[in-house]
C-alpha cells in the first residue's frame, strides 16, 4: 500500500470516528459513548461481550423513547434500524450483564420480547 492510500485511509477512519461521536453528542449520550458501542461491537464480534468489565455500569445518557425507525448504535446489528433487528437478538441482549448501560434499549427490548 503507497504512502497517498494509507493517507486517504487514515482520513476516512478520522471521518468516521468524529461522524460517531458527533451522533452520539447530539443523541444526547456521556462523552465516550461513541468509544464504548465500538468496544461492545468488538467485543460482540469476537465472543467475549460477557467478559468485557471496561463498560459502564451507571450513565448519565438522556433518555430517549425508541421506536422501530430508531438505530441500534452498536454490535453486530449496529446501524439497522430498530425494528430490523431479529427478536434473538433481542433476548441475547436483554441476557448480558452490561445491558442495564442502555435503559432505553432494555426498555424497548423488553416490550418487544414480551409481545
Amino acid at each position: 500500500m503507497t504512502i497517498k492510500q494509507n493517507v486517504a485511509r487514515g482520513k476516512a477512519v478520522t471521518e468516521y470516528i468524529e461522524l460517531g461521536e458527533s451522533i452520539c453528542r447530539d443523541e444526547g449520550h456521556e462523552p465516550g459513548a461513541f468509544w464504548t458501542a465500538v468496544a461492545v461491537g468488538a467485543a460482540d464480534r469476537a465472543g467475549i461481550a460477557r467478559e468485557v468489565d471496561f463498560l459502564p455500569k451507571k450513565t448519565t445518557r438522556k433518555r430517549t423513547r425508541l421506536n422501530d425507525d430508531s438505530t441500534l448504535p452498536f454490535g453486530k446489528h449496529g446501524g439497522e434500524r430498530l425494528g430490523d433487528v431479529p427478536d434473538d437478538y433481542w433476548r441475547w441482549f436483554l441476557s448480558q450483564d452490561w445491558c442495564d448501560s442502555w435503559p432505553d434499549l432494555v426498555e424497548y427490548a423488553n416490550v418487544l420480547v414480551e409481545n
